[in-house]
């Protein structure tokens, strides 16, 4: 059976072949939304480039499908529309669905970690805004601390990585998965797998390479390869105690801003340009092996 992913992509190949007048109202209704600048949009000169454009402005994702609707709906482009709405009945969520899984999500969580577990998470998340060593004496359940990761704003429905590292540094692996399937479900994340069905280039072993052997250097490639200093800011806030997980972050940032662009040569090339030759030469031995 084809998954979310798959029949996301499907639905909105579909759109490739709106062109002509329809094609440039479709811009125009993006513009008029408010949320694209006119500017944006002078480049984009076909379906597949603009809808590429909306999910990078958060219109239009696996889970949410309703601007699209609305917009092949005053186009009149009914089939279109249909298979949309047909998508939308079977795969997208609404925000209540979601956030009340998440809430479940952390119930659970705190029903299963004992006094032990909470006490490591309060010392995992020490170096978080806000964790003081007097607000963290005050925090008796894991609830109490999902509720200070929130308000640093390293947690939340759309953002659970952070709750995934911790469940894993405490040997948690069970919830951790519960994590991962939160997040394949709720908010369309299944890592590289669902990037190699957008046609992106499954750099797996790559990465293990780098986050192996990179250690503190991580920050140092990541800026060769153009990750801004606030993504950079950010990956250190949200695993301020995992070196591995902050490197590997970077580099899913690097690939999905540079989507086909992010290829095993360009990430050897940069290794280079920074002298991690022999981070290099083991990523070359392993692609000819």
């Amino acid at each position: 059976m084809a998954g979310k992913s798959f029949e996301y992509t499907k639905v909105l190949q579909g759109l490739a072949l709106v062109g002509g007048s329809d094609f440039e109202s479709w811009k125009h209704l993006c513009a008029k939304s408010g949320n694209i600048r006119k500017a944006a949009l002078e480049d984009i000169d076909n379906p597949l480039q603009l809808i590429e454009l909306m999910e990078r402005k958060n219109l239009l994702s696996e889970n949410d499908v309703s601007m699209l609707v609305s917009i092949m709906q005053e186009l009149g482009r009914i089939e279109q529309s249909n298979k949309l709405v047909e998508y939308e009945k079977k795969w997208a969520l609404t925000k209540e669905t979601q956030t009340t899984k998440y809430n479940d999500l952390l119930t659970k969580f705190d029903h299963s970690l004992n006094d032990s577990e909470v006490q490591q998470l309060k010392f995992l998340c020490r170096n978080y805004p806000g964790f003081t060593p007097d607000k963290r004496a005050t925090m008796q359940t894991s609830l109490e601390i999902f509720d200070h990761l929130e308000r640093a704003i390293v947690l939340d429905e759309n953002e659970t990585s952070v709750l995934k590292d911790l469940m894993k540094q405490i040997g948690r692996l069970e919830l951790a998965k519960d994590v991962e399937t939160y997040e394949e479900k709720y908010q369309g994340k299944s890592g590289l797998i669902d990037a190699q069905q957008e046609g992106l280039e499954d750099l797996r072993e790559e990465f293990d390479v780098v986050v192996k052997y990179i250690g503190r250097n991580w920050r140092q490639l990541a800026r060769r390869l153009r990750v801004t200093e606030a993504d950079i800011d950010c990956i250190m806030v949200k695993h301020p105690n995992n070196l591995r997980e902050q490197s590997r972050e970077s580099l899913k940032i690097w690939q999905i801003n540079n989507r086909s662009a992010a290829t095993k040569a360009a990430l050897i090339s940069a290794l280079r340009k920074c002298e991690f030759n022999y981070i290099a030469d083991v990523m070359e031995k392993k692609i000819t092996e």
